[in-house]
Order: structure tokens, then sequence, then C-alpha cells
């Protein structure tokens, strides 16, 4: 577990004056499901630690403030910022990573990972990897960051994925980090003996996977 994590959900919470953008799903409240969701699947493979700020009384510049002081007291090796997107044209959709112009080639290769893995399984627009030099994390944090916008919150098409699969997309967007080395799965399946539903687990990911059977 050599590898270090920063990760966090953009905005304050939902119901304070520093909550995220709002549409079909609110972002505050997604992004933070999000994050649980990569916590569980980041559990016992790297060290993380989570910077997402839960307080009330902070602005949205207070909150950038005190969460990139975090992730600098960490040293973690790369950070990540989970957040939804908006618009005013209800048509916009789509997953995008946010990287600064002066990234390297490795945390720019990770976030093309991570926007193709994300509309790939969940099929969402992939919109790329983009470059930008004015926002607040990319530019303080010392570690290289990528602001992941899983999709857009004012699009109904992208809110419906975000809301019914908010588990998946924490496990995926987590599995996108994780080494190669460290990767484990996890099958679940319905009335099925163990022996039929080993040999579909070992066809499904090369063996070494984790058989789980539940109950209807």
């Amino acid at each position: 577990m050599s590898m270090k994590i920063s990760i966090h959900a953009g905005h304050g919470k939902e119901g304070t004056r520093a909550r995220g953008a709002s549409g079909y799903c609110n972002e505050s409240t997604y992004a933070r499901k999000i994050i649980e969701s990569m916590k569980k699947r980041l559990d016992g493979c790297v060290s993380y630690n989570d910077c997402t700020y839960n307080g009330g009384k902070y602005t949205q510049s207070e909150i950038l403030v005190s969460i990139v002081r975090k992730i600098n007291n960490y040293d973690p090796d790369f950070a990540i910022s989970v957040h939804l997107n908006a618009s005013s044209d209800i048509n916009a959709n789509g997953v995008e990573c946010l990287v600064h112009p002066n990234t390297n080639n490795e945390n720019y290769s990770r976030a093309e990972k991570i926007v193709n893995d994300l509309a790939l399984t969940f099929g969402l627009n992939n919109r790329g990897v983009k470059k930008r030099s004015d926002l607040y994390i990319l530019r303080k944090t010392k570690c290289p960051a990528i602001i992941v916008e899983i999709g857009f919150c004012t699009n109904y098409h992208d809110s419906k994925i975000i809301m019914h699969k908010y588990e998946a997309i924490g496990y995926v967007l987590a599995n996108s980090l994780i080494d190669g080395d460290n990767k484990r799965y996890t099958v679940k399946v319905h009335n099925i003996d163990s022996k039929t539903a080993k040999k579909l687990t070992d066809i499904a990911y090369n063996a070494g996977a984790v058989y789980q059977k539940e109950e209807l």
C-alpha cells in the first residue's frame, strides 16, 4: 500500500450556503455518495484520506482553502476532486476530467483512463480531458490533481444514471486509480450454485475473483 491518494467531494454539503449545483439531482449529495463508495473500494488497497468539507459555516472560497490545506498536509501522490457538472443548456451532458495545463504525463494519462472508464461503463458522453489554469484545486495542490465531473445534474439522462448507479460509479472511479496488482472483483449472483458461480467468475475476470451469493 505504498500509493497515497487524497479524495474529496466538491463544495459544501446540501443545505449550506456553499452547496454545489442542483438540477434533477444535487451535486453536494451525490458527489458525497460517490466518495463513500470510492472509500469502500480503496480500503485495504491504498492509503487515502478524505478531505471533504462537511461543516456548515464556510464560504466556497474558505472550503477550497481548507481542502487544499488538508491535501498538502497529507502529501499524497495525487488528488481526486469529485463533482457534478451543470449548464443552462439542459442538453449539455457527459463526463469529463479537468487537469492543470502543467500537469505531468502520468496524471494526464490517469485522467484519460478515468474519463474513458466512466464513459464506457455507464454510457455517458465522453467529453475527454480538459486543461484549466483557473481552478483553485488544480492551481494550489502541491501534488497532481484531477477534477472529475461525473455528469451534468441539469441533464435528465446523466442525472438518472448518477442517482441509480452512484455506488457503481464510485467503485469504477476508484478502480481506475488502483494499480493492477491491487485490483479485486466481486461477482454477485442470485440462486446459483457455488460451482457454477466460480466458473462464471473465472471466465469473467480471469480467475481470482470473489464469489458472493445473495439471496432474493
